[in-house]
């Protein structure tokens, strides 16, 4: 073998190892996994092997032993069927990138498959009557007279993926775009000067610079995609701590701590055991409400209802009769967000309860049903716009804070009715899958 040889090898061999190793770190980031990766993976592994035979054939050509004779012959075969698979790869490829399934993209992969299935057939036909290729006597490889039309399937298969390309650089943006021009203007042209010199594997070797320059491409993507999770996650991490704080914050009132001062002050002389009691549930919900600013992941149902019951006992002291509460707990095997479902009852008793003469009655209550969990709050107060309580000109939790929550920590819905005069009705909805 030549100099040419020996460095063509070498260059095959080196390209082959690269491919590998390319494949290897998309495997190992499998749980990004997508269609692309696999046919990205699938396109350097095939490339390594068409390598590796490629490789075998330059090795053993010349060799006129038994193995020689199969080695050089399974090799070429190999590296030719080969060729057609990665067209038919790549397409598949480029496809999954498009994005679309219009029925002028299915007319051309189903065009390019069928051109490489024409392909395929032709180079088995070729081991028999050497239309492509032939060996001499020193086990030798040639080219026949038909060996133009063999890559004339590829080059038009590449002329029209190139065509597809160009019509669709738009919805790829330009960097993608150019990464995939790429892998077809290295091996048309590669093929182009191949037909006419012969020595040396051009295709190949384009072949394997162009997935190289994809491979490091799509890693920089992939790279910049996940800076821009990992931003948003933080970011997203960051209003929800400032959420947090402003719910934990917007509970601890003045309005809130005046009134509930002011009872504590009354009961000292009417009923210290009362008073006694009172501070205590004073100083519990106020712990609760601190604690929450630390919480970032959501707690059971039962310490969101003892907290919901500590307030409702300090207002229960202050509305004395005209507030009624009633529970209807049938489970508490779930979790809510901190502070999700006492702000709810706040508004129930301050927008429903408080602003009737006659008081009224907020219920309490919990379900299990066959996909989900459900937390009712209701009351038959005198009714309120959910939208409107936001801009009264007090501090207090927007229901759309507590729904965002919701959505965010369980992948819950909030969903709320009030009619004039009749009352408000709030549904909390908590899939089951989540747990």
């Amino acid at each position: 073998m030549t100099v040419v040889g020996y460095t063509h090898v070498a260059m095959e061999l080196w390209g082959c190892i690269f491919c590998l190793i390319a494949a290897l770190c998309i495997y190992i980031s499998r749980e990004m996994f997508g269609k692309g990766d696999r046919l990205f993976m699938s396109l350097q592994i095939t490339n390594a092997i068409l390598l590796l035979c490629d490789s075998f054939a330059w090795i053993f050509r010349g060799n006129i032993s038994e193995a020689g004779y199969y080695i050089v012959r399974i090799s070429n075969f190999t590296v030719f069927v080969l060729g057609f698979v990665m067209l038919w790869i790549f397409t598949e490829y480029l496809a999954t990138f498009l994005g679309q399934d219009t029925r002028a993209l299915r007319i051309w992969k189903k065009g390019i498959q069928a051109m490489c299935l024409v392909g395929i057939i032709t180079v088995v036909i070729s081991q028999f009557n050497n239309m492509y290729y032939y060996f001499d006597d020193q086990n030798f490889y040639h080219r026949s007279d038909f060996f133009m039309v063999s890559q004339f399937f590829g080059i038009v298969g590449e002329a029209i993926n190139g065509w597809m390309l160009i019509k669709h650089r738009k919805v790829l943006g330009k960097k993608m775009f150019r990464c995939f021009l790429t892998y077809i203007a290295f091996p048309v042209i590669a093929m182009g000067i191949q037909l006419f010199l012969y020595g040396i594997a051009l295709l190949n070797i384009a072949m394997t610079m162009s997935l190289m320059l994809m491979f490091v491409f799509l890693q920089v993507e992939r790279g910049r995609k996940l800076k821009e999770q990992a931003e948003m996650i933080i970011e997203r991490e960051r209003l929800l701590n400032d959420m947090r704080i402003k719910i934990a914050l917007s509970q601890i009132q003045p309005h809130f701590l005046y009134n509930a001062l002011n009872t504590i002050y009354y009961l000292c002389e009417k009923s210290p055991q009362d008073a006694q009691k009172a501070i205590s549930d004073f100083s519990e919900y106020l712990r609760v409400n601190l604690d929450s600013l630390k919480r970032s992941t959501p707690v059971h149902f039962e310490v969101e209802l003892k907290h919901t019951e500590t307030y409702l006992a300090l207002e229960k002291m202050r509305f004395d009769d005209i507030l009624n509460v009633e529970y209807d707990i049938k489970t508490i095997n779930f979790k809510v967000p901190p502070l999700s479902v006492q702000p709810l009852v706040e508004n129930a008793v301050k927008y429903g309860i408080a602003k009737s003469a006659e008081g009224g009655t907020v219920t309490i209550s919990t379900v299990e049903l066959e996909d989900r969990y459900e937390i009712v709050v209701s009351d038959d107060g005198v009714g309120y716009d959910p939208v409107q309580i936001q801009d009264d000109g007090r501090s207090h939790i927007g229901i759309d804070s507590v729904r965002q929550r919701l959505e965010d920590m369980c992948h819950a819905t909030l969903d709320i009715t009030s009619t004039k005069g009749k009352g408000t009705r709030a549904v909390i909805r908590i899939p089951k899958m989540q747990y």
